[in-house]
């Protein structure tokens, strides 16, 4: 039975796998390595609760059973909780040390993070356990890259992908890795060869994505950016979002204060203005295109193509307004672009996220939010009051949300 649950793991079939497990489970609950399985099936088909709630069982059966912990740490990991995922895999780490996949984790854990010379030294922790470790080896590959050590990483990268040319993980890997160097067209030829060997391959996926849309000179400025704030930890990030923002603020007051100063001043605001909007706006407006893209529209999702229709649709009214209120000081069409725009981010935000439940919140959130909007601009149209301010304070709150939410 045992055998037969891990060929349907192994085949992704995991909610048969998961019935066959309760099924012994019930038979044998006392088992802890059959409450780690069906937590592992859990997180496949995005059951969260569940996963934590089969991993704290196994971990009340034999509290020194590294696996569930490190199974607990997994779950963290997909939930975004990476301080809660850390804690649980050096627990597993402390339990069994000679587990590479622990350290693949523990290294995963630290690259979200942005802390890559931890990455490197929890991946080269398992590389001493298991030297061949393909997790461990893309790992290390990865944080070198970060870490400005390009030649090593490259060294790393053509031996894996000698030794296992028919890794879709790796020939994903090394696609990221020729993007980040410019070379989008042997990139995307990585990215398509991982997609062959493993369709459901989300990292090669989102990697064809970005190789596409770098065939624009100007999406190759913005992903230069991307990959260069990926090498940042998220403390940084944020300290310099905080910074150019007050930045912005002093310049303004500036250029209030002293006439001769204020056309700097107006070019730094606007300035400020273009590089924060793109950074919300730059991968959307290309996912947009990609939908007039005979393979682009087989690389994007059913609900990618959806969010892009819409996103559309809210440019278009941001653009529409913003030429309108060239010809008229009309309150109400700034107020439009304002709607537009935000709703445009709102948009953004969800084609960020990766978790089923963080969609669905977002998603409610900007339909929440884009009847706040439209209820604003149609008492305005009708009694002539601004309301505007009850669409746009949610909508600075949601963008807040989405940026620093962990």
């Amino acid at each position: 039975m045992i055998q037969h649950i891990s060929l349907l793991m192994g085949q992704g079939n995991y909610k048969e796998a998961l019935k066959r497990l309760q099924i012994l489970i019930a038979e044998t609950p006392e088992y802890p390595y059959l409450h780690v399985l069906a937590a592992h099936c859990f997180n496949e088909i995005e059951q969260y609760k569940n996963a934590l709630d089969e991993a704290n069982q196994a971990i009340s059966l034999d509290p020194e059973y590294g696996e569930a912990y490190n199974a607990k740490a997994v779950t963290y990991i997909y939930l975004d909780k990476f301080k809660e995922a850390k804690d649980n895999v050096e627990i597993a780490i402390s339990l069994n040390p000679d587990s590479e996949s622990f350290y693949a984790n523990l290294a995963e854990i630290e690259s979200v993070a942005g802390h890559w010379q931890e990455s490197l030294e929890a991946a080269e922790l398992g590389l001493m356990i298991s030297p061949q470790d393909l997790s461990c080896n893309n790992l290390r590959a990865q944080a070198l890259r970060k870490l400005g050590r390009t030649a090593e990483a490259d060294i790393t990268l053509d031996s894996v992908l000698t030794e296992n040319p028919e890794d879709s993980f790796t020939h994903a890997s090394m696609g990221w890795a020729l993007l980040e160097k410019g070379n989008y067209k042997q990139a995307f030829e990585h990215f398509r060869e991982a997609l062959r060997l493993e369709p459901g391959n989300e990292y090669a996926r989102q990697g064809i994505i970005h190789a596409m849309q770098a065939r624009s000179r100007i999406y190759r400025l913005c992903l230069k950016y991307f990959f260069w704030t990926s090498k940042l930890s998220r403390e940084k990030i944020f300290k310099i979002i905080i910074g150019l923002y007050l930045v912005n603020i002093l310049v303004r007051s500036m250029g209030k204060a002293f006439n001769e100063i204020q056309p700097i001043a107006k070019v730094f605001n606007y300035a400020y203005l273009i590089f924060a909007l793109s950074t919300w706006l730059t991968q959307p407006f290309f996912n947009l295109l990609l939908n007039f893209d005979s393979f682009g529209r087989l690389v994007l999702t059913k609900r990618e193509r959806i969010e892009s229709v819409f996103f559309g649709l809210f440019i278009m009214i941001a653009g529409v307004a913003f030429i309108w209120s060239l010809f008229t000081n009309q309150a109400i069409v700034f107020n439009f672009t304002l709607f537009g725009i935000f709703m445009a981010i709102a948009i953004a935000g969800i084609q960020q996220q990766s978790q089923k439940i963080r969609i669905q919140q977002y998603i409610v959130f900007s339909a929440v939010l884009c009847l706040l909007g439209i209820s604003a601009l149609v008492f305005e149209v009708l009694i002539g009051v601004n309301m505007i301010a009850i669409f746009i304070l949610p909508a600075i709150i949601y963008q807040l949300m989405i940026m620093f939410r962990k």
